[in-house]
């Protein structure tokens, strides 16, 4: 069984053929996938990273889930709206390579996820972020009003613990 390391695919020429041979719908079922462009020059790497988000825009598909899509590039972060990074060792650590052999309670968690990933469909991505959007905005709003009512609760002791020593 497979853990989910990261898919690196290096990009050296912008051969678009090529590029869409490597796109596949399916690309970040099974583990994370790591874009890197750093052999590409700067206007090249802009126009790859347009070229793969309008693929994940045209087929209606998540970069971030079940498993996440990397760029490695040399341009900043404001450039896309996918995970980029500017070297291979600033993307996150829990998809490394680990070299072990599994133990019995790690090959079941394997397994578990495996059966997880058969069940994932990576369909309505658009809808999806938006109700993920549309819930944290709600939970932010919650979160402020719920640090007013305990600012006025503190407020309100204050005020009557020295309603108490003064009466």
């Amino acid at each position: 069984m497979d853990l989910p390391v990261y898919k690196n695919i290096i990009i050296e020429s912008i051969q678009i053929d090529e590029l869409n041979k490597l796109l596949d719908k399916e690309m970040n079922h099974y583990h994370p996938v790591v874009f890197n462009l750093k052999l590409l020059n700067l206007d090249q790497q802009r126009e790859i990273i347009g070229l793969i988000e309008n693929f994940f825009s045209i087929h209606n598909i998540s970069f971030k889930f079940p498993y996440p899509v990397y760029i490695i590039t040399d341009h900043e972060k404001s450039i896309t709206g996918m995970p980029t990074a500017k070297r291979k060792e600033e993307l996150p650590r829990f998809f490394k390579t680990k070299f072990s052999k599994l133990n019995f309670k790690e090959s079941q968690i394997v397994s578990r996820n495996k059966l997880l990933q058969i069940q994932i469909k990576n369909v309505a991505s658009q809808v999806l972020d938006e109700q993920v959007q549309s819930y944290g905005n709600l939970h932010h709003q919650i979160y402020k009003l719920e640090c007013e009512t305990d600012f006025y609760r503190s407020l309100l002791s204050e005020l009557t613990s020295k309603a108490r020593f003064d009466g």
